[in-house]
């Protein structure tokens, strides 16, 4: 056998190990992950008008703890839209909930799940979820609102507003083919762009996801029921937001 051989032979050995070794390690890390679920809490809650539950979590994931939860609007008045935040020792998460047309009711409930990842948690860590901002139909809010997500609420609403009275525009004059090509995305649709240049870009990022949000509603509803299912979903849309005409 030639030492170039011998030389090939030896490093593919290698790499069989290395892999092999690698792959063992990852699993023991896992494991022991899997036997150390970390703990998931709710900060304090009171005078919080949505009261949250952890449900269930589940480990079994290779790359995430997922876990459940459940909402419940305790005040009297629907919600529009909140933020959830999710923190650990080294890292957070925001999420953000819109209620698109449909509106949050009071004594009503929400479930929705996070994941939270393995490889940004630390030993004995945990993750503490908790409320940070609450927008109410009426235009009223409630929260400390620290990571300012207010900003892509509002603007969010300001871009479904505008996205369902531009609809409305073109239906009522008649240009139905005009609406569909924009709802299917085969026409360039410039007013989405339009944005007040006096908001912040967190705004002007909320604008575009609402104004987008409501195409593919509509898009959704012509596939459904036709132009008749476009001019409910309109109508839905307005009256969910009217209080925040601004």
């Amino acid at each position: 056998m030639s030492f170039l051989n011998l030389k090939k032979i030896c490093f593919s050995s290698f790499v069989f190990w290395f892999a092999f070794v690698s792959h063992t390690v990852l699993a023991q890390n896992f494991d022991e992950k899997l036997k150390n679920p970390i703990d998931v809490k709710v900060s304090e809650q009171n005078a919080n008008p949505l009261l949250v539950t952890i449900t269930n979590t589940d480990n079994s994931d290779s790359l995430f703890q997922v876990v459940n939860y459940a909402v419940q609007n305790t005040a009297d008045k629907a919600v529009l839209a909140y933020t959830v935040i999710v923190k650990t020792k080294s890292s957070g998460k925001i999420s953000t909930i819109n209620f698109n047309g449909k509106l949050f009711q009071p004594n009503s409930f929400y479930n929705e799940d996070f994941g939270i990842e393995w490889r940004n948690l630390q030993p004995a860590d945990e993750a503490v979820f908790s409320i940070d901002y609450v927008l109410f139909e009426d235009g009223s809010s409630w929260g400390a609102d620290t990571e300012k997500e207010s900003e892509r609420i509002l603007g969010s609403l300001a871009g479904r507003r505008i996205a369902s009275e531009n609809m409305d525009v073109l239906l009522d004059n008649q240009k139905t083919d005009s609406a569909i090509k924009i709802i299917k995305g085969e026409t360039a649709n410039d007013s989405a762009q339009n944005t007040d240049s006096k908001q912040s870009d967190r705004w002007k990022a909320g604008f575009q996801q609402g104004y987008n949000s409501v195409l593919w509603q509509l898009k959704s509803a012509y596939e459904k029921g036709g132009m008749k299912a476009i001019a409910v979903k309109i109508e839905e849309i307005k009256t969910s937001i009217k209080t925040l005409r601004k």
